[in-house]
């Protein structure tokens, strides 16, 4: 790529908004994008103007701002603001530019290079700087212009304010993305006007746009080739036919990042018996054309880029001199495609309609390649074709015509998103290239992910998250944290969707904001059916073919998806709030008018959108619903997250008395999961939250479970007296209201106290009560009357027979609870019942198999709270049958976890077991340490039963050996 002055000096000055208007019609709404924005400012402009006539001022900068702006538009800008004695671009914006920010470094040194070369004596001054802005149209008068917004513009400005007179800052982010191919000298940190924090700023010194991104790969080493074995041997075929005098050309087209260049690399490297020209097309160029076409004369006959006119004449010259030599005809054009005509001869081609100088430029250079490729067999070798000139194009398709006839191999890469004309040519051999299998995939996962190779899941995620495109697993795996969509991957992609027709991309779009597999009725309703070419389904089928997106299923069980998550992302990301927002709040709509009466099936999915588009009286019906339907299947972690969502929700309601009287049941359903988390601080502090909402309420029926709740929390706590008293209240509630229902469940609040107090005769007199009426139809299940609430009654009956030696009837209770136990809850409780009844007998060995089965069931149903109770029960039956190596440190984690969660209930009776244990292994003084503590909590709580038991702990340990 040159860095010389525009070729297109003779052009009239223009409007330099004319550009950005233009731009600003290809926006149909705002989006999101990451650009690289361009300030640049004429230095002592206004000493240069002052005292001048405005037309002498215009005619002083006018040039060198038309100058300016041809340059942003050759590297893939638009300039969005004329400031008079300056200009503001933007690269990468209003169609996504991969490489944006080599755009914008070489637009800034093509300017300071052909102002140094201009007799003006004008010098700019440029700041350049990279990341997220939101485009958006802006109007003066009836004039349409692009502009960007966001923290990325103001920085860029500042780093164009403090640059030097001829000088380019850019920042670090833009280097970063530039780098590779840009040198810099590194200035530091600098702190600007405005921003906080610190910037790292570069002064731009050189760029090189002929280098590809595996160019600077290769630098730092490759990653493996692998997966390709299918189409190596094509190519190795075609190689062969060329060796033994057999023309042949072969087309790889793939997706960017797929690994065509990297295959067309593999092959080239080490070919023996043949001569290799190699070219690359590039997105940036002069408007002469042919620049593949140069590339490869040049190379032919042994060109330098940097070669002086006169040198490349004479070069030119020797080589037609030479036996075999091209036909003399081709002597000029291709002379002149390098500008190295002698004066007489430049006259003669000047001379010449530009058609004609066309043609004679296109049959020079094949026939140089054909005489080159009789004599030896040649290998030409033309990559990223995409972005070919059509002068390029059109010696391609005549290479194409007659590659049969001499020993050429004709090599050709281009996307597959782009169809060259030639690209049916019969003389063409055809490689789509797939991305990676996924066992490949996962292979070069493991590759690219070092010291986390052997983290299978990372592996996995990684692989299945970049569809199998080797480039995209390569730059994610490269992140600091991978689930960020690397910049790259976001240029690439964002390209891509940006030269989609708008039905297309809108649909990718919805598809990214739906996030998961979408069924065609939904598509339909959230894109509106249409005209027969725009049907969601017509449309989704020409995107799977353009391998963006992934049908699975045929007809009415279709369903659509984009082709991978990272695609998925970048398109989600490009989206503005107020749109992602929109879109969520309709999908949730389309969603639920849908699933009809499966709606409490599709609560999870319904709520996240309805809480993204901030519809917030469906977010919060729905998150409720979810919360529940979490709560049933004991995945309590999610229970608590869609409770939560639903609290959020609420925030953003009018605080009425429906207000009210929701934030109280919420935090009522809120209560049990983070009961069997075992999150005990976060429960008082939700019934707290809800005592204050259902005292200003004065609504009894919810005051009453109130205090429910509160005595179960105060029993949790080991806090027996308050457990009591709140139990008390509830009943006289119960009384005064006539609720026989509220005031059988504080019986059971009482009993459960009374079991922490060692009250066993009352408490087993309760509990019977509660096991045989939870049940009761005409309680109508409220205040948590249900089988749960039955079996735990059960299960807390058997537990005090045992306490008092009564083991026939505790085991008839036992089979009862087991024999009705079917929640996973339940079955938790029943097999502690078997457990305890049989370790307290003296059956310890027997009592392995239930608590065992219990830890289990607990870990299964996210019971964490009951998982130290299981886990101190195991320990202790473990360490009573004489495996005490295996239940110390069950019981050791029992009492530690406990502890943690403020976990309090039978606490004395987890320590004295432990100092049981601590005795059996010998560790005396960490047995008397742990039975006093044991004796102190339980007298505390006075609690009779633990205190009995670490009692008994403790007196071994007074014994003196």
């Amino acid at each position: 790529m040159s860095l010389g002055p525009s070729s297109n000096e003779n052009s009239e000055p223009r409007d330099l908004a004319r550009a950005g208007t233009l731009a600003g019609r290809l926006l149909n709404q705002e989006e999101r994008k990451n650009v690289t924005i361009l300030f640049a400012d004429i230095v002592g402009s206004t000493s240069m103007v002052v005292d001048q006539d405005p037309e002498v001022a215009l005619a002083l900068l006018r040039p060198t701002l038309v100058m300016a702006s041809d340059v942003v538009e050759r590297y893939g800008g638009t300039v969005t603001r004329d400031t008079g004695d300056g200009l503001v671009a933007i690269f990468g914006a209003p169609l996504t530019e991969e490489e944006h920010a080599l755009g914008g470094c070489c637009a800034a040194l093509e300017m300071h290079f052909a102002l140094a070369h201009s007799a003006q004596g004008i010098q700019l001054r440029i700041g350049i700087h990279s990341g997220e802005v939101v485009i958006h149209r802006t109007r003066v008068g009836p004039v349409w212009n692009l502009d960007a917004a966001g923290e990325t513009v103001h920085l860029a400005s500042r780093l164009e304010e403090a640059a030097p007179a001829g000088g380019t800052w850019i920042s670090d982010v833009t280097f970063s993305l530039a780098r590779g191919r840009v040198g810099t000298l590194l200035l530091g940190s600098r702190t600007f006007r405005g921003f906080r924090t610190p910037t790292v700023v570069h002064l731009l010194q050189t760029v090189d746009a002929s280098l590809s991104r595996l160019d600077v790969a290769g630098r730092r080493g490759l990653s493996p080739f692998i997966d390709r074995d299918g189409e190596l041997p094509v190519l190795e075929s075609a190689h062969a036919r060329t060796t033994d005098g057999h023309g042949c050309a072969v087309g790889i087209a793939g997706d960017a990042g797929v690994g065509k260049s990297r295959l067309i690399r593999e092959f080239v490297a080490g070919r023996g018996g043949i001569a290799v020209l190699e070219a690359r097309c590039t997105q940036w160029r002069d408007d002469s054309g042919f620049h593949a076409t140069r590339a490869l004369t040049g190379r032919l006959f042994g060109l330098g880029a940097n070669d002086s006119p006169t040198t490349v004449r004479q070069r030119l010259e020797m080589a037609f001199g030479q036996p075999g030599a091209p036909p003399a005809d081709a002597f000029a054009p291709i002379a002149a495609l390098h500008g190295a005509l002698a004066d007489q001869a430049a006259v003669a081609w000047a001379a010449l309609l530009p058609n004609a100088r066309r043609r004679r430029i296109i049959e020079g250079c094949v026939a140089a390649l054909l005489c080159a490729a009789a004599h030896k067999p040649l290998l030409v070798v033309i990559d990223d074709l995409h972005w070919a000139d059509s002068g390029t194009d059109d010696v391609v398709e005549q290479l194409l015509d007659q590659v049969h006839l001499p020993r050429l191999l004709l090599l050709l890469g281009w996307r597959s998103n782009h169809q060259p004309r030639w690209a049916t040519h019969p003389a063409l051999s055809r490689i789509a290239l797939s991305p990676l299998s996924p066992d490949y995939a996962r292979d070069l996962a493991r590759q690219v992910l070092g010291d986390h190779a052997g983290d299978e899941t990372a592996v996995a995620e990684l692989a299945h998250r970049s569809g199998g495109n080797p480039f995209f697993i390569e730059e994610a795996a490269a992140m600091p944290d991978r689930l960020v969509l690397p910049p790259t991957v976001r240029e690439v992609l964002g390209a891509r969707l940006d030269r989609l027709k708008p039905a297309e991309k809108h649909l990718i779009e919805v598809l990214a904001t739906v996030g998961e597999p979408a069924a065609a009725d939904l598509l339909g309703q959230l894109l509106n059916g249409g005209a027969d070419g725009d049907r969601p389904e017509l449309v989704a089928a020409e995107l799977e073919r353009a391998g963006l997106v992934r049908i699975d299923g045929v007809g009415h069980s279709a369903r659509f998806a984009c082709r991978h998550s990272l695609l998925q992302d970048v398109a989600y990301q490009g989206l503005t709030r107020l749109r992602r927002r929109a879109l969520h709040a309709t999908i949730a709509q389309a969603m639920e008018q849908l699933a009809g009466d499966r709606v409490g099936e599709e609560a999870e999915v319904l709520a996240r959108h309805a809480r993204l588009g901030e519809a917030w009286r469906a977010a919060l019906r729905h998150a409720r619903a979810a919360g529940a339907r979490a709560a049933s299947h004991s995945a309590n972690r999610q229970a608590v997250r869609f409770y939560e969502e639903a609290l959020d929700a609420l925030k953003h309601l009018p605080e009425d008395a429906d207000a009210l009287s929701m934030g109280v049941d919420l935090r009522f359903d809120l209560r049990g999961p983070l009961f069997q988390l075992g999150h005990i601080n976060s429960l008082r502090l939700s019934l707290d939250e809800a005592a204050v909402l259902a005292e200003r309420l004065g609504d009894a029926r919810r005051l009453g479970q109130l205090y429910i709740f509160q005595s179960h929390y105060a029993c949790l706590a080991g806090d027996y007296a308050a457990a009591v008293a709140a139990a008390e209240h509830a009943r006289g509630v119960a009384r005064q209201h006539d609720d026989p229902a509220l005031e059988l469940r504080a019986v059971f609040q009482r009993s459960l106290a009374q079991v922490g107090f060692g009250e066993l005769d009352a408490a087993i007199e309760g509990m019977v009560q509660v096991a045989a009426q939870a049940e009761d139809p005409a309680l109508g299940g409220r205040f948590g009357l249900d089988a749960e609430l039955a079996i735990v009654a059960l299960a807390y009956q058997a537990r005090a027979l045992a306490d008092l030696g009564r083991f026939e009837a505790a085991e008839r209770v036992v089979a009862a609870c087991t024999a009705r136990a079917r929640q996973p809850f339940e079955s938790i409780f029943a097999a502690l019942a078997e457990g305890y009844v049989l370790l307290t007998r003296g059956r310890a060995v027997e009592a392995i198999v239930p608590l065992t089965e219990a830890v289990a069931r607990c870990e299964r149903a996210e019971a964490d709270l009951m998982r130290p109770v299981a886990l101190g029960f195991l320990g202790a039956a473990e360490a009573a049958s004489g495996a005490v190596d295996a239940g110390l440190p069950r019981l050791e984690v029992a009492v530690a976890a406990a502890r943690e969660m403020g976990f309090l209930f039978q606490q004395p009776l987890r320590l004295a077991l432990l100092a049981e244990a601590l005795l059996a292994a010998g560790r005396r003084e960490d047995a008397v340490r742990r039975a006093e503590e044991a004796v102190t909590l339980a007298r505390a709580q006075r609690d009779r039963v633990s205190l009995t038991v670490a009692l008994r702990a403790a007196a071994p340990t007074a014994i003196t050996p």
